[in-house]
């Protein structure tokens, strides 16, 4: 893939007229946008629309974790709006995972299992009694993930090489938490796009340093010449 085929610009803003000129501003440079669970509450089948008429590819970012048939039933709605790619949480087990699989349209949406969220790190474990360490969560997720037919797996740029060495180089990887310099935030497992792409991230996803940004055109052109090499 081609650099800027590779990050997806998370839309972590809820003014739709900002969005609009964002999304236009980026026209030439992005090609995915991820609409997460506030923005999509907000706007609904609208914002999806409006990516669709831009001719975007939609990352649908709602990290689904209920019964089998609700999940199954999640999926089928989103393969009919023609949503790209969509999150379903690894935890809710092997049954839900093989249900939302049996339940798309085709090979859309490509299905990524949520395995441990990058908010979360060692203190969160120990804290929840889990004798695992993360690495060795996020290596067993994502092989019950691979074996229910998913595509691939969210998950940070420190277990990428255990994920890929476990499913296989072929297994997706998409990497959240990317930063382009240290910063103090809610994201406890995070890395830089070089880092990511570079321990072998399929695909990185860019939210608040693009849409902060006073000049995301200028943050998104430093990205794409980061992932050159």
């Amino acid at each position: 893939m081609k650099p800027n085929e590779r990050f997806i610009v998370a839309l972590d803003i809820l003014d739709f007229e900002r969005i609009k000129s964002l999304v236009d501003s980026l026209d030439d440079l992005c090609k995915i946008f991820k609409v997460g669970p506030s923005l999509f509450l907000r706007y609904g089948k609208e914002i999806i629309d409006f990516l669709k008429k831009r001719e975007k590819s939609i990352f649908l970012d709602l990290k689904l974790n209920d019964i089998p048939n609700s999940i199954g039933c999640a999926v089928k709605e989103a393969s009919d709006m023609g949503i790209d790619m969509l999150t379903i949480h690894t935890l809710g087990g092997r049954e839900m995972l093989e249900c939302a699989v049996s339940s798309r349209k085709g090979n859309l949406p490509l299905l990524l299992g949520v395995t441990i969220l990058t908010s979360l790190d060692k203190n969160w474990f120990s804290y929840m009694r889990i004798d695992f360490t993360i690495d060795e969560m996020v290596s067993y997720l994502s092989l019950m993930a691979k074996e229910a037919d998913f595509d691939g797996v969210i998950a940070s740029a420190m277990e990428i090489r255990e994920i890929k060495d476990t499913c296989g180089k072929d297994f997706l990887v998409v990497v959240p938490g990317i930063r382009l310099f240290e910063s103090l935030d809610d994201q406890k497992r995070k890395a830089t796009p070089k880092e990511a792409i570079s321990s072998g991230a399929d695909y990185i996803v860019v939210g608040r340093p693009i849409t902060n940004a006073e000049n995301p055109r200028e943050i998104v052109r430093k990205i794409t010449e980061s992932l050159v090499y």
